[in-house]
């Protein structure tokens, strides 16, 4: 086909570049270019056309990156704007680089301009202009740059026709060096015709020009390189690019043949290569070559070579080998081998005697052309058998790991042979001490090499002996010289040294000085020593008491775990919480023996059962004799009397009240043994103060027991002063019997002193008036003693005449001992007699004691009175307004009443009766009660005629006496006037009668007429006028017959003529 079938945007307009472009051939499923291709096309596609393939390769994107891919492809269409039929298409270009330059920098930009009019008129003098953008110049064919930014050419041919091009060519040049980055520029382009009807018009034409920075691609990282220890390997490149890399162009080989096996990896940015299987001493060349980017830039091509070492590292020809050697600080040799990689000897761990070494260290040489590794010691090696370890060293290989040493440990041995024989004491060991006159004495003397027993020489205090000695044998099997002697050759007391002055090894290494020790000889054994403690038949205060007796022996020393004894026939031996030895002195804690429970008074037998010295008594095989041990046992006895005096209060007993203060205090005193007055010290404390009495004192006597198993006496007589309601400590605050023991608890007792009287206080009934009462109630007490219920009295008198005793004895006495309250009931007397309103009751407590535990008692001095009424009539009820039975003119009032009580009215307990329905303070709060006056505002307005009934139906006093009597009162409402009836003479009537009397009816249905209320005026013409009233006689009422009547002859000037007009 010869038509454009699409146009696209490469790199214009911000089009991403792709890292490949393809045209296809849909027909064959294969593009042109294959080679550059590896994406398989669908088989399956029907459409037998060519197609456009454009790809971009991976790329790393940090978190948080944009990349975004423009691409522009589509139809190739173009609208031609209505009416202007002239059409200007730009060229398209491409700015890329060629040898790492911009390319190309001159463009033949050539315009094509068309008429595409409708109407099939050419246009003429078709001229088109171009403005250019900063960085892009005009320039000549000779090169030479115009500094102007526009210019216009008219087109070739000028006349165009119908859909005829014209062409307008400009030179440009790009200065690249105006980019400092990629730069995207708009050419703006206009056409324009001189034929009438042909509009300009223009384009902007978009041109990418790319930065070149002349900066060539660069390998940076080969990986791995050097010695490896894999059978497998993956080769990698990392390059670095500031422009796309040309991947069409880059090869890779290995060892100098081309590979088309690397692949590139978009995690790690590499390109890689997989190898394997590889094998020991392989030697890999890896190389990148043609490396450029798509501006042309070139790097030079990089190589990196790897050998493959699987095989380890091993040791050899070690020195010195199994053999002795003279030289104490010897070096030491051995060659680690790796033919590959080499050793790293960084790596390398040994032990020489158990010591771990690692490089470096000051005492290793690493020879690394001959592979000899040197270990020379600071000092002497310890003992003879040096035992040398390689523990690990790996060798050079990098990658999978170093390869460790095999096999490993490798280890060996020698030894050293400088000293001479070594001698040590077997028996006796050297310090002790023997029991034993004969004792032998056995010496090791071993040497590796062997003993020269020729050259032995013992020496024992200054007696020396040769293996020609009998006495004297060295037994080589065992390495030991045995001296024993023929009988007895120490004595007691004897200090032995033995000494080796001669002994060397078969190689002549002789010892260099004598080996001595010493030893001693104790054939007594111990004994006691001094006084023991409890002496025999002595006494000891206490229970529980230490015993200490000295122990000794005059050489070794008593032997601590042979000690042995009985306390009370209770064996303890040594080791014992109860049993110490320290200083010569064997201590027995008493306390600590299982089963030993004295009591005072016992007698305690103690025995030391056995001691022997610390003479050395064991050996396997039994070369020592027996420790020296106590001849014959010890055993003394000794008593406890671990209890002090005993003292008791005898007058006055403890917790008692008295109220003398005179009588003397005794407490009774009880020991086994005498008592030490010297140690009496008594303390007396009241609530006035403390008084000390201690022996000497001449209010202070001591009685002894009339005879053994007695009591004795403490008297304190005169007693200190006592202060009312006291309270009296007596105190022993030393007293101790002839061994010192002190005086036993309780040491402190207490009595009392009470100088107060009773006194009482009224409980009930205390208002001064009562409506009843249950019974007369009194609390009477005493500061510290009970109430002497025998001696109260009670006395009740009514209306001052009328006087009733209550005794102890007397009916209606009851005594509240836990209230201590005396409770009379008055009833219970046989003749009290009923009380009546009014009455009035003077009670008293006339007569209380308290009850001492010795002297006297104490009598309420004052009688204890009070007095009450009677008071048994309830509330009183007056009306005030309105007056029972009135009648009353309001529809609306209040009604006023007095309730009285002298004991006062309970508010709550008022209920008032309005017909029928009661009403309370609280339910119908107009009412009020203050002052002894209630007032009751009726609850509605009431009509003429109705009658009203009222009273008060419930009410207390504050003695709870109910309303002596209920009382019901009426009134009646009256809102209609008095009533007119008939008249004489008639209204307009004519009389003859000159003195008449003149009667109205006047009446009231309800109220009845109130006379004194009667005005009349009479008016005679204009001659007369008087008025009278009801206290005229010529005015009365009858309210029988409800009639007014006038006399008016009885009026004074009253006087009619015929033709006179009487007005009434």
């Amino acid at each position: 086909s010869t038509t454009t079938v699409g146009i696209g945007h490469v790199r214009r307009l911000g089009a991403t570049n792709p890292s490949r472009f393809a045209i296809f051939d849909a027909r064959t499923d294969r593009g042109i270019y294959p080679i550059y291709w590896d994406f398989d096309v669908d088989t399956t596609w029907e459409y037998g056309d060519v197609a456009v393939a454009l790809r971009w390769d991976p790329e790393r994107i940090d978190p948080g990156e944009r990349k975004d891919i423009v691409t522009y492809y589509g139809p190739g269409t173009y609208s031609i704007p209505p009416d202007t039929g002239l059409v200007l298409i730009p060229p398209t270009i491409d700015i890329g680089g060629v040898d790492c330059h911009l390319f190309p920098d001159t463009l033949d930009y050539l315009l094509l301009a068309q008429n595409m009019s409708t109407t099939g008129n050419p246009c003429d003098s078709v001229q088109v202009c171009i403005e250019l953008p900063d960085g892009i110049y005009f320039i000549d064919t000779l090169g030479t740059i115009s500094p102007s930014r526009d210019s216009c050419v008219y087109t070739e041919p000028m006349l165009l026709d119908v859909d005829e091009f014209g062409n307008a060519p400009f030179l440009l040049w790009i200065d690249a060096s105006a980019y400092t980055s990629d730069t995207t520029v708009v050419i703006h382009s206009s056409a324009s015709s001189v034929t009438a009807g042909f509009v300009p018009t223009d384009v902007y034409d978009s041109l990418f020009i790319p930065l070149i920075s002349g900066e060539v691609p660069e390998v940076v990282n080969m990986s791995p390189a050097g010695c490896i220890n894999c059978d497998s390997v993956m080769l990698s490149v990392l390059i670095r690019s500031v422009n796309p890399l040309d991947t069409l162009s880059i090869r890779f080989s290995i060892n100098g043949h081309d590979t088309s096996g690397a692949r590139f990896n978009p995690v790690s940015g590499r390109y890689e290569f997989s190898m394997s299987p590889l094998t020991n001493g392989q030697v890999i060349e890896y190389c990148v070559y043609n490396l450029v980017d798509i501006y042309g830039c070139r790097a030079d091509s990089t190589c990196e070579t790897i050998t493959v070492d699987l095989e380890p590292p091993h040791a050899a020809n070690p020195s010195p080998y199994y053999e002795p050697v003279a030289d104490p600080v010897s070096p030491i040799t051995v060659e680690l081998v790796d033919t590959i990689c080499g050793i790293f000897i960084n790596s390398l761990v040994m032990e020489v005697q158990g010591e771990t070494i690692s490089w470096p260290d000051a005492r290793l040489h690493w020879d690394d052309v001959s592979g000899i590794l040197t270990y020379t010691p600071f000092s002497p090696y310890v003992g003879d058998t040096v035992r040398v370890c390689i523990i690990d060293v790996r060798d050079n290989a990098t990658l999978c790991g170093g390869n460790h040493l095999s096999p490993a440990p490798y280890c060996w041995e020698f030894y050293t042979d400088v000293e001479p024989p070594e001698i040590t004491p077997i028996l006796p060991v050297g310090g002790i001490f023997t029991s034993c006159p004969d004792q032998e004495i056995f010496i090791s003397i071993m040497d590796r090499n062997g003993v020269d027993d020729s050259s032995i020489v013992l020496n024992i205090n200054g007696s020396r002996f040769t293996i020609e000695n009998p006495e004297l044998t060295y037994n080589s099997s065992t390495s030991r010289l045995e001296f024993i002697p023929s009988g007895p050759v120490f004595s007691d007391g004897d200090m032995v040294t033995v000494s080796v002055d001669s002994a060397c090894d078969s190689t002549g290494n002789c010892i260099p000085f004598p080996s001595t020790f010493s030893f001693r000889v104790d054939i007594s054994p111990p004994y006691l020593f001094g006084a023991a403690s409890p002496p025999p038949y002595g006494f000891v205060p206490f229970l529980y008491p230490d015993i200490n007796v000295g122990i000794t022996d005059d050489y070794s020393g008593v032997n601590p775990n042979s000690i042995r004894v009985s306390v009370d026939g209770v064996e303890l031996s040594w080791p014992h919480l109860a049993l110490s030895y320290e200083g010569d002195l064997l201590t027995i804690s008493t306390a600590g023996i299982p089963g030993f429970t004295p009591s005072s008074f016992d007698t305690v037998e103690v025995c030391i059962l056995d001691v022997a010295d610390q003479v050395m008594t064991f050996l396997a095989d039994s070369h020592y004799c027996e420790a020296n041990s106590l001849e014959t046992d010890t055993c003394w006895t000794f008593y406890i009397d671990a209890e002090g005096p005993h003292v008791d209060m005898i007058f006055p007993p403890v917790g008692s009240v008295i109220g003398c203060v005179d009588s003397p205090i005794v407490l009774s005193v009880f020991d086994h043994l005498p008592i030490d007055t010297l140690s009496l010290q008594v303390r007396i404390t009241t609530r006035t103060g403390s008084y000390l009495y201690p022996w000497g004192n001449p209010d202070l006597h001591y009685i002894p027991p009339p005879s053994p198993g007695d009591t004795g006496q403490i008297v304190i007589d005169p007693p200190p002063s006592y202060s009312s309601q006291d309270t009296i400590d007596v105190e022993i605050l030393s007293l101790n019997d002839s061994i010192r023991n002190p005086v036993e608890p309780p040491r402190v007792w207490r009595f009392y002193f009470d100088a107060e009287p009773p006194w009482a206080t009224p409980v009930y009934p205390l208002d001064a008036r009562v409506s009843h009462f249950d019974d007369i109630r009194i609390r009477v007490q005493d500061a510290m003693s009970p109430i002497c219920v025998d001696s109260l009295l009670f006395r009740v008198v009514i209306n001052m005449v009328d006087t009733f005793i209550f005794g102890v004895d007397t009916m209606g006495f009851h005594w509240l001992a836990v209230d201590s309250i005396l409770r009379i009931v008055p009833w219970e007397y046989p003749t009290f007699p009923e009380l009546e309103d009014g009455d009035s009751l003077d009670v008293c407590l006339i007569h209380a004691t308290d009850s001492l535990d010795f002297c006297n008692y104490n009598h309420m001095i004052t009688p204890v009175c009070w007095s009450f009424l009677m008071s048994l009539s309830g509330p009183t009820v007056r009306l005030f307004s309105p007056p029972n039975g009135s009648v009353i003119s309001c529809d609306s009032f209040a009604i006023t009443m007095v309730l009285r009580d002298g004991n006062g009215i309970i508010p709550d307990s008022i209920i008032f009766t309005y017909n029928t329905t009661g009403y309370t303070l609280s339910s119908y709060p107009p009412m009020t009660y203050e002052n002894d006056t209630l007032i009751f505002p009726i609850p509605f307005p009431l009509s003429s005629g109705d009658m009203v009934t009222f009273g008060i139906t419930q009410a207390y006093d504050s003695l709870y006496n109910p309303l002596d009597t209920v009382v019901f009162w009426t009134t009646t409402v009256d809102l209609d006037p008095p009533v007119f009836g008939s008249t004489y003479p008639a209204d307009g009537a004519v009389i003859t009668d000159m003195t008449p009397d003149i009667s109205i009816e006047l009446y009231d249905m309800i109220a009845g007429v109130l006379a004194e209320s009667l005005y009349a005026t009479i008016t005679v013409g204009a001659s007369f006028d008087t008025t009278i009233s009801f206290s005229d006689p010529a005015l009365i009422y009858s309210s029988t017959d409800s009639l007014v009547t006038i006399f008016t002859d009885s009026i004074d000037g009253f006087h009619l003529s015929g033709g006179d007009a009487v007005t009434v």
